[in-house]
């Protein structure tokens, strides 16, 4: 199976959904909850990795050379607000 792109609409979706736990993040709810918005299954360790390596990134303040294609900021854990492909 190809490996899909995260979106910058999953990727907001994603943040926001787990910004409403309070305590730990049940990341089986966090799937279902991204299947009832209507993004593409996926794994639950893929999107719990997806987190980490972003909260990670942007605790981190990384300095890449490799930039958006659309916005122009670091890539490395970035979530674009550009145009959608």
């Amino acid at each position: 199976m190809a490996r899909r792109r995260f979106s910058g609409l999953e990727d907001r979706a994603r943040i926001a959904i787990v910004a409403k736990f309070k305590r730990g993040v049940v990341w089986a709810e966090v799937l279902q909850k991204l299947e009832e918005q209507g993004f593409a299954h996926r794994s639950i360790n893929s999107i719990r990795n997806r987190h980490m390596r972003s909260k990670l990134c942007t605790i981190m303040k990384p300095d890449s050379k490799n930039q958006c294609r659309v916005c122009g900021l670091p890539q490395k854990g970035h979530v674009c607000g550009g145009v959608e492909n």
